[in-house]
């Protein structure tokens, strides 16, 4: 339960069946619908808090192939891209703008849908959020020293959780739910798996595993995964992340101190989240699917740093797809 919850996406198709007469079309126009404002929502706050180029802001929000890909199915990732784009720009406009009860309940409501469906991605969100929290009751002086030190808390508190709730131990949760995938994938017989390591329940078990574990989730698949067709277009999106990686650092642009700020924040959310994933979860087909709401974030860390001006007098042939605005 601590991972995910197959009941939440059973009772949501039940209550769906009232109207769909039990016609498994309009559930999943129903789900896309709701993959496809969850998406919108989530443009909208990379609109209004990075300011990136409209552009680089539509493919990051709508045009990633592993967001559509498994968005577009009877899937838990669909009520998370939901809540996900709903809850960060709801929470944008709670910070930045006066009291409104709409937006309050909209943060509630969006923040128990991911507590429910998948609580590890709030949970990966948190040491963002408490960081952008201090820098906003504070200065923006010292941010990298401000982001290590939020980390170090937050690591703190981790373990002060196992010790005072010993029967909650996290890192015993985390070995067992990668005990689960392993028996799983062997008696599945399952061609993508790639580790069959148990975890220790303890911190030497964590960081023995912890960097493979990141490593699989953020570069993976590479040449010699392709044991099933639906690996082959994650490799291919590797790829292009790849390539915006190498533009970002030859077109590379400074952040300025803000900016630098919420870059960091996605960092964290990115490797706390892979983390995560990557320990519990050591079958590559799984992988490929739960790393989904990583990879908007990721694309627009990459948007975040090239400089359009020095692109378009560069290559003076896309400056119709850069001056556009949206």
């Amino acid at each position: 339960l601590f991972f995910n919850d197959n009941r939440t996406i059973i009772r949501l198709n039940a209550m769906l069946m009232f109207f769909s007469f039990k016609f498994y079309f309009v559930h999943m126009v129903f789900m896309c619908f709701l993959a496809f404002i969850g998406q919108i929502a989530l443009f909208k706050f990379f609109r209004d808090v990075f300011c990136i180029h409209p552009f680089f802001n539509v493919i990051s929000s709508f045009l990633i192939h592993s967001v559509i890909f498994w968005s577009s199915g009877i899937l838990k990732e669909v009520i998370l891209l939901f809540g996900l784009g709903f809850f960060l720009l709801a929470l944008k406009n709670v910070v930045t703008k006066t009291i409104s009860i709409r937006w309050w309940i909209i943060l509630v409501v969006s923040c128990l849908l991911l507590c429910t469906i998948k609580i590890y991605v709030i949970i990966a969100l948190i040491p963002s959020l408490l960081f952008l929290a201090w820098l906003k009751v504070s200065t923006n002086k010292a941010i990298l020293l401000k982001f290590i030190s939020i980390h170090i808390v937050c690591i703190s508190m981790v373990f002060l959780f196992n010790h005072f709730f010993s029967e909650l131990n996290i890192f015993e949760l985390i070995s067992n739910k990668r005990s689960d995938f392993i028996k799983i994938a062997i008696a599945e017989k399952a061609g993508s798996l790639i580790s069959q390591q148990e975890m220790d329940s303890g911190v030497k078990g964590l960081c023995t595993i912890l960097p493979a574990s990141i490593f699989n989730v953020l570069f993976r698949p590479i040449p010699g995964d392709f044991h099933s067709m639906i690996i082959l277009p994650s490799f291919f999106e590797n790829l292009i992340f790849y390539f915006l990686a190498i533009i970002s650092i030859i077109y590379f642009k400074k952040p300025d101190t803000e900016k630098s700020a919420l870059l960091l924040s996605i960092l964290s959310f990115v490797l706390i989240l892979s983390a995560v994933i990557g320990l519990t979860t050591p079958v590559l087909g799984a992988i490929v699917r739960y790393k989904m709401p990583a990879l908007p974030f990721i694309a627009i860390l990459f948007f975040s740093l090239i400089d359009v001006e020095k692109i378009k007098n560069k290559f003076p042939m896309v400056n119709k797809y850069l001056t556009h605005e949206i």
